[in-house]
């Protein structure tokens, strides 16, 4: 979320933390959208990157959602992201309505 509120900065990306009753889990939301670098960690999601409409995502709908979305400001942040996570996501805005 830091380096894409830094990339993207005249967009709104949220960081959400969700809960199941046996463990969390977090991920970004941009829009309609839920961006997702770890969602591979779960039986039944092989991306490395998961891009999906929010009302999609079984995964995502089995977390209780514990903090409303923030935003946050992060111009004073240095983060340097992986090239290959980059490439993924720059490749896939467009599409995100």
């Amino acid at each position: 979320c830091i380096w894409l509120g830094q990339k993207f900065p005249n967009e709104d990306f949220f960081y959400v933390c969700g809960n199941d009753g046996s463990q969390t889990h977090a991920w970004v939301k941009y829009k309609n959208m839920i961006i997702d670098i770890t969602a591979d960690q779960f039986a039944g999601c092989s991306e490395e990157v998961l891009i999906i409409e929010s009302k999609k995502s079984p995964l995502h709908k089995k977390f209780k959602v514990e903090d409303m979305p923030v935003k946050k400001d992060f111009a004073d942040v240095k983060y340097q992201p992986d090239n290959y996570i980059y490439r993924i996501l720059v490749s896939k805005k467009d599409s995100v309505t």
